[in-house]
């Protein structure tokens, strides 16, 4: 159910309401994304602290696109 939920919060990142966002906002968020991926394999976080972060990070893009 996670991975569910990060993965609509990831594409409604990408595309809110449909319209796509620039190619330098998606390569950012790929980017991160790819980061993340690299740095979780060294640190070994727990599942549910990768949520949060993303989630987090998901809320935060959101908050700062509206302004």
């Amino acid at each position: 159910a996670g991975c569910i939920v990060i993965g609509v919060a990831v594409a409604w990142a990408l595309a809110p309401g449909g319209a796509p966002r620039p190619i330098a906002v998606q390569s950012a968020l790929a980017g991160g994304l790819g980061l993340g991926l690299l740095s979780a394999q060294k640190a070994r976080p727990s599942p549910t602290q990768w949520a949060l972060g993303i989630g987090a990070l998901v809320l935060a893009a959101a908050w700062l696109h509206r302004f």
